[in-house]
């Protein structure tokens, strides 16, 4: 066992020991106590000690508090009195239901308004019996519903254990009154019965009785098992049955002493085969659909046996199982994926496929040797796949076939790529410079920051690397490869050969979180770029667009991108009779708030950090130097804070950036970035990074053009090539609705006439979590005839496509994965309690490790507890809750067990009030270890972390609370366990016990995580809805006649030919959305009509208000003028409908007005 797994493992049992109670029956902990009987005369050193046990048997004594104020989860209340009553009520009410639901008579269930169902959740909805115990506050049963074959045994036996606390009156010397402490006496009790069912009616409930197997007799406890057998509606044959096994706390006090703790239920057979797969398919829709058939195909051997009910049901096998159990503290652990290839070389020996990147560079034929290995060994498990698909059953067929063929064409598209790397010069040579490029980034983006030190005037700065190291980096198997399957669409020739299929497909990189998804794509980045520069080295405009959806994911990428440019800048000035002289750039193209917009903007901000003003944000985003990793922003010193590496120009006009170490290549040429809306348009750069946000301002500002080689009304460069869209998930909803709408925009902007065809750009998404991806990626992009192709293709088993396999240790068992931990309790108050507790456990879990001999980055990852929550509000209870709550239970475990306590010191709020040049700050400070006094402690995160946030330290999280979609808690949790070998994840997920939705997923624990990639809900795009229309096609006709058209154009005579021009853009997208929605299958195909309707409205408007300005000019008081105005701006009401409100952002928009208190008045 690792270190990490043995650290993983402590700290889980903490979490264990501090909610549920004692885990190991021989458990001594503490010094020993002699009792006998209830009464227990102690001296007073005597009852100093803590924590204290049993002396005969090794239980636990617990001296402060009552036991159930010490445990909150695995407890069975004592039922109270007014409660019985109703519940033998209850009772007799289920036995009647169930004999009527039964009954023969169809007219009963037409009375009744009810029907048959074939399925198996109709059973338990149409019959179901009383579980409200288990359910609500305080719960006082828990218990199992399966499905059993009676022709292979109607046997089952039932165990249950548990614990009672038995009160001790406990004299100590010296004190007057005695005190109250509890003993813990553990039992077992066991039963069995036979099953038994006509086909036809469902018993009632049939009693088990229930003998102790183990330890003593709980004397207060009166606990009952009950077997409840139910036909399935719909189904002829009798002998397949649901059962349902629920053991109750009959005890008539709810209280310490009659209640159950550390409860746990297991129902078992002893013959294979007799408990069947529980119909509760984790994938829904419609089965004729491929997608589904798809993902019933990849999930087969993941059957569901159980559900619980007040507990978590489990099974001990994942195909035959023979015993079932209901856990109050599940886990699952989730199968690490590796991306690596292993193979039988020539000597018999397994290997692992390692292609190296500067051997590519050079074009070794070492290298190339590994690129054909990896293209044969894919070919050969296609092979093999396709023999395992032969013997499939019949359902599966159409699936597996359907993936297989993906396959195959991705690896023709693989040996398209590779045929053109060895056989054309421009692509050999474009792959060979890219390959470099990746290499050296790889090796550079990796330098950790290198501090200023200030002395003075003088800056120093620790040995950084040397501008000749490049690195020995390694491409991920999936990552050439999809490298190579981009080749053929990416390459720009005149030789038609080449063009084959060029832009007729969309690649989606779909890889787990962590897998190495941003490299692949910025493999093929460095190549596009680098192609474009050897076809016309004067052809020195945008070439790439990449573009995300959160400003955090957006920074971080930047920088890291950033690297990239660097290298690729520095290759070309070596390079310059191959790629010219025009620098190779990076721009960020985002909102004010982030960027400076303008020239003013920059120098002010320029002036205010140099100035040292507190109030003021580093909106130039570069807080090192890509290339060497040196120190840059503000930069403490002895007597006052120095800005480093930001400048004036010359001419004192603009800003640029300079690495401050004057041993960097970039301390004397300034670096290739630019964060200047105003630099982008008058010198665009080769890759544009930006929110999908920022492209509503293409109907404000016509000299974007520029991003797509538009220079005033001529055209200066080709237009970008290639659009990149990560987290392509997140573009759907409202947010995707308008991106779709303005992408009509971007792909018209985008094409160019070449060789009597229309080009449009190559498009790249990428993403770790979707469904029913191609027909986002239609409705997003409209490229309604484009081929929409998942990469690395999917084979016959979840997480097993050749590119991505289950990691294996070197023993060749399962690596560990990602474990987690459901937590549920049903007897504390509400949500907050759980939390204190949790975050308690895990301070002390992480003070527990540092005492330990084992290896730091063990420790280290389970240090930091990062927190996520559904909502700010939320996110700042919690805030309260460590700054007191926490630190008052903390003393209490002092108190009760004399430990050495761990106070949350550092704790840290990620969320989006963060101002963005704090981001990194708040990643910088996340990645420091526990070894440093600035650890962070507890980090509280909301959404913000659910992409970007790659700190491999962290292995530790807490979840408060369902997320809403499958798909942001599988992002979410991502975050941690990033490296597995050293400390594998840990997630605790905490359950409301006032959200059904909550207890539904825990209840169904192990089916939902053993199967999450399956449960990711579709997305919905739509862009041509009537909401959309009337927000935003009066601003997407206006970007394309601003940006495509006369720069100076004026509203004023309305432009009809341009204004049509606009029109047929969109409604031949439209006609092709509505010709595919027949195709479909779909009501909705009146798109067209719909979008002609809102462009005569918007037509006759503008010819109506007749308006000479596009927007409120500065001296213009009112929008008497203006055509536009911007969403959420304050306008009166008599000019409110003589203008268009037009967004300057793609989500919701609101007016805002700022209050503010001029003065005080006395009261009188």
């Amino acid at each position: 066992m690792t270190d990490g797994i043995k650290a993983r493992d402590i700290a889980e049992e903490c979490i264990r020991r501090e909610l549920f109670g004692p885990i190991n029956e021989s458990e001594f902990r503490g010094f020993p106590i002699a009792v006998d009987g209830s009464k227990v005369s102690l001296s007073r050193a005597e009852a100093e000690n803590r924590p204290v046990h049993d002396r005969e048997t090794g239980e636990e004594i617990l001296k402060h508090g009552t036991p159930l104020r010490r445990y909150a989860v695995g407890i069975l209340h004592g039922m109270r009195d007014e409660n019985l009553e109703s519940i033998e009520e209850e009772m007799i009410n289920v036995s009647k239901g169930e004999s009527a639901s039964a009954s023969e008579n169809p007219g009963e269930h037409k009375k009744r308004g009810k029907k048959p169902s074939p399925t198996l959740e109709a059973a338990l909805n149409e019959e179901d019996f009383d579980l409200t115990a288990a359910n609500q506050r305080r719960p006082s049963s828990m218990g199992l519903t399966f499905k059993l074959d009676l022709e292979v045994s109607n046997r089952l036996s039932i165990a249950f254990r548990g614990a009672f606390y038995e009160a001790l009156q406990v004299s100590i010397d010296g004190q007057k009154r005695p005190e109250t402490w509890w003993v813990r006496r553990p039992f077992e009790v066991e039963g069995r019965l036979v099953c038994q069912s006509d086909g036809k009616h469902s018993n009632s409930g049939q009693s088990v009785q229930l003998y102790l197997k183990d330890g003593q007799e709980p004397a207060n406890l009166d606990l009952k098992a009950q077997c409840f057998v139910r036909s399935i509606p719909g189904y002829t044959r009798g002998n397949q049955v649901i059962v349902s096994v629920v053991v109750r706390n009959m005890s008539v006090r709810d209280d310490s002493a009659h209640a159950v703790f550390q409860s746990h239920l297991s129902v078992s057979t002893d013959v294979q085969g007799a408990l069947l797969p529980y119909d509760s398919s984790v994938v829904r829709g419609q089965t004729d659909e491929l997608e589904v058939q798809t993902l019933r195909l990849l999930y087969r051997n993941k059957q569901s046996y159980a559900i619980g009910h007040g507990c978590a049901a489990d099974w001990n096998d994942s195909h035959n199982p023979t015993v079932l159990t209901g856990e109050v503290l599940p886990t699952y652990e989730v199968e690490s994926l590796s991306a690596d290839v292993y193979f039988t070389n020539s000597s018999g020996v397994r290997e692992k496929l390692a292609i190296s990147m500067s051997g590519l560079a050079n074009f070794e034929s070492q290298a190339c040797s590994q690129v054909d290995v990896l293209l044969e060994q894919y070919e050969q498990w296609i092979r093999n796949r396709e023999a395992d698909a032969e013997l499939l059953e019949a359902p599966y067929c159409s699936a597996a076939h359907s993936n297989l063929s993906k396959c195959r064409k991705a690896l023709a598209r693989m040996k398209h790529g590779w045929r053109l790397v060895k056989e054309d010069d421009l692509a050999r040579t474009a792959f060979c410079l890219a390959n470099k490029a990746m290499n050296i980034q790889r090796f550079r983006s990796k330098i950790p920051l290198r501090k200023a030190t200030i002395s003075g005037r003088s800056v120093t700065f620790p040995q950084g690397p040397s501008d000749q190291d490049e690195g020995t980096g390694t491409w991920r198997p999936f990552q050439i490869g999809f490298i190579l399957a981009t080749i053929p669409d990416v390459l720009k020739t005149p030789n038609k050969n080449v063009l084959e299929n060029a832009n007729d497909i969309v690649d989606l990189i779909f890889f787990p979180t962590g897998g190495g998804k941003t490299e692949a794509y910025l493999g093929v980045a460095a190549f596009s770029l680098l192609s474009r520069r050897l076809r016309d080295k004067t052809d020195a405009g945008t070439d790439i667009i990449m573009r995300y959806t959160l400003r955090l994911l957006t920074t971080q990428q930047f920088l890291r991108a950033a690297s990239l440019i660097c290298v690729l800048d520095d290759i070309r000035s070596k390079n310059e009779g191959l790629l010219g002289s025009h620098r190779i750039q990076i721009g960020v193209w985002l909102g004010g708030s982030v960027t400076p917009n303008t020239w003013a903007q920059a120098l002010r901000t320029l002036s205010d950090l140099r100035k040292n003003r507190s109030s003021s944000s580093n909106l130039f985003l570069v807080n090192r130097c890509p290339w060497c990793g040196a120190q840059m922003g503000i930069v403490e010193g002895k007597r006052k804070p120095t800005c480093l590496g930001y400048r004036k120009t010359d001419d004192r006009a603009r800003t640029e950036f300079i690495c401050p170490d004057k041993q960097c290549r970039f301390s004397d040429e300034p670096l290739p970035i630019k964060v200047v809306d105003e630099d982008l348009y008058q010198d665009p750069p080769s890759l544009v990074i930006a929110t999908v946000d920022k492209f509503a301002l293409l109907a404000w500002n016509p000299a974007a053009r520029a991003l797509f080689g538009m220079q005033g009304n001529e055209r200066r460069f080709s237009p970008p090539s290639l659009i990149i869209q990560d987290e392509f998930h997140l573009i759907s909803g409202p947010l995707g609705s308008m991106v779709g709408l303005y992408e009509t925009v971007v792909q018209d902007l985008c094409k160019m006439e070449q060789d009597g065809r229309t080009q449009y750009p190559k498009i790249i998404c990428s993403t770790a979590t979707i469904r029913r991806y191609e027909k986002q990626v239609r409705d997003v992009f409209g490229r309604i005839d484009s081929d929409v192709e998942l990469f690395p293709p999917q084979g016959l088993d979840e997480g097993r496509s050749f590119f991505a396999e289950t990691a294996l240790n070197e023993d060749g068992k399962p690596a560990p994965g990602r474990k987690y931990l459901g937590i549920y309790s049903g007897s504390l108050s509400s949500m907050q309690s759980l939390q204190v507790r949790v975050a308690s456990a895990s301070l002390q879990a992480g003070r527990l490790l540092r005492t330990m001999n084992l290896d730091d980055k063990a420790v280290d990852g389970y240090w930091t507890n990062l927190n996520f929550f559904n909502s700010l509000r939320e996110l700042g209870n919690t805030v309260s809750l460590i700054e007191s709550d926490v630190r008052d239970y903390l003393q209490g475990i002092r108190r009760r067990d004399g430990s050495n306590l761990r106070w949350p010191e550092n704790v840290m709020e990620l969320t989006s009030r963060k101002q963005t040049d704090e981001i990194p700050k708040a990643l910088d400070e996340l990645s420091m270890g526990c070894q440093s006094r600035e650890s962070i402690d507890v980090c509280l995160a909301s959404n913000i972390i659910e992409v970007g946030v790659d700190v491999d330290r962290l292995a530790l999280m807490t979840v408060v609370g369902q997320p809403k979609t499958v798909g942001q808690y599988i992002q979410v949790t991502g975050r941690v366990g990033r490296n597995p070998g050293k400390a594998p994840g840990l997630v605790l997920t905490l359950y409301g016990s006032s959200k059904p939705r909550d207890r539904s997923h825990f209840e169904k624990f192990r089916t939902f995580h053993q199967s999450l990639y399956a449960q990711v809900e579709p997305t919905s795009v739509t862009p041509f809805s009537r909401s959309v229309l009337k927000r935003a096609l009066h601003a997407v006709l206006i970007s394309i006649i601003r940006q495509r058209f006369d720069f100076n154009i004026k509203p004023s005579e309305f432009p009809e030919r341009e204004f049509q021009y606009a029109v047929g853009v969109f409604r031949d997208r439209a006609r092709e959305q509505a010709n595919v929605a027949c195709r479909d299958g779909l009501l909705d195909t009146s798109i067209e009509d719909r979008l002609m309707e809102a462009v005569h409205e918007i037509e006759e408007l503008w010819k109506a208000w007749d308006k000479p300005e596009w927007e409120k000019q500065r001296d213009d008081e009112f929008y008497d003028d203006a055509l536009l105005r911007r969403a959420g701006s304050y306008v009166d009401s008599q000019f409110a409908d003589e203008c268009w409100e037009t967004p300057t952002s793609m989500r919701a928009v609101d007016a805002e007005c700022q209050l503010k208190i001029d003065r005080y008045l006395e009261e009188a």
